[in-house]
C-alpha cells in the first residue's frame, strides 16, 4: 500500500512547489500590472496622436517600399511587404474599432 501512497502524493507535492515558486512572484505581477494600469490611463489621452503618427509612418513605409522596388532589388522584400501589411492591418483594426 506504501507504493500507492506515494504515487498519491508526488503529483501534490510537485504541484505544491509549482505554486511555492510561483508565489514569491506574485507581488511584482501585481506591481505589474498596476503600473501598466496607470500608463493606460495615460496613453488614452494620446491615443489620437498617436494613431495620426502610425498612419503618417505607414504612408511613408508604403512610398519607401514603392520606391525601392523601382530602384534596387532586396532580397528580404516579401517579409518587409508582408510586415507593412500587417502593420496597416492593425492600424487599420485601431481605427475602425476605438476603444
Amino acid at each position: 500500500m506504501q507504493p500507492k501512497l506515494a504515487e498519491r502524493l508526488t503529483p501534490l507535492a510537485a504541484a505544491a512547489t509549482a505554486l511555492a515558486a510561483f508565489a514569491c512572484c506574485i507581488p511584482l505581477g501585481i506591481a505589474g500590472a498596476l503600473g501598466v494600469l496607470a500608463l493606460g490611463g495615460l496613453f488614452d489621452a494620446l491615443q489620437p496622436w498617436f494613431v495620426s503618427a502610425a498612419t503618417l509612418l505607414l504612408a511613408f513605409s508604403a512610398f519607401q517600399a514603392h520606391r525601392g522596388r523601382r530602384t534596387c532589388r532586396t532580397g528580404g522584400r516579401r517579409f518587409s511587404l508582408a510586415v507593412l501589411a500587417l502593420s496597416a492591418t492593425i492600424v487599420l483594426l485601431v481605427l475602425l474599432f476605438p476603444q
